[in-house]
């Protein structure tokens, strides 16, 4: 028998691997080093280096979380831009800010909103208004008056953050701890104390 040569042109060759461009290079880079670091996300993105009180919140992996911090200490910058990482870097995060008033659940909602414009790279949005923020990934952000008539409803909550905790009734702190049973997601609960 003769031995025949296979024919080489019967086999499908596989595409050579393009290499990235540099800037896209440098997205990945921030993309994996800002996804696990939210500490390196608010400096490199947002332009401001986190107290150590701040790196801390912000690194949190507790399921748990109360601060009991004075006014005007930078708490509620934290809190926008702990959940703004968790929107852009965890697809499919739901997000519930909730406060005593929905204006004051604005004011958190227009913090984020800040942040959100100082990114190097925006992300696309399906959904921006004052109420709701839902990007391409599928993650969104809902702010809420702590009303337990209104609050239900929610499930497979990613984070939720309470501004303002003490002036949020025990019957609302009752009716979002379901919201969170599902997703065995964080629970953020900040507030001045009552009174100052």
């Amino acid at each position: 028998s003769v031995n025949k040569k296979p024919n080489l042109s019967r086999l499908k060759r596989r595409p050579i691997p393009q290499e990235p461009e540099p800037d896209q290079l440098g997205a990945i880079a921030r993309q994996l080093l800002h996804g696990g670091d939210p500490v390196l996300f608010c400096r490199e993105e947002l332009g401001w280096k986190a107290d150590p009180w701040q790196a801390e919140m912000l690194r949190w992996t507790g399921k748990r979380m109360i601060l009991n911090i004075a006014r005007q200490s930078g708490k509620s910058t934290t809190a926008a831009a702990l959940a703004l990482h968790r929107i852009i870097f965890w697809p499919k995060s739901l997000v519930v800010l909730v406060s005593p008033s929905l204006q004051q659940s604005f004011e958190l909602h227009r913090k984020l909103n800040e942040h959100l414009t100082k990114l190097k790279q925006q992300p696309r949005l399906i959904e921006d208004n004052k109420r709701t923020i839902e990007l391409d990934n599928g993650s969104r952000v809902v702010s809420l008056a702590a009303r337990e008539d209104t609050i239900r409803g929610y499930s497979a909550v990613s984070l939720l953050i309470e501004d303002e905790a003490s002036g949020v009734s025990d019957e609302v702190h009752e009716a979002v701890r379901p919201m969170l049973s599902v997703s065995n997601g964080q629970l953020l609960v900040m507030s001045t104390p009552n009174g100052y």
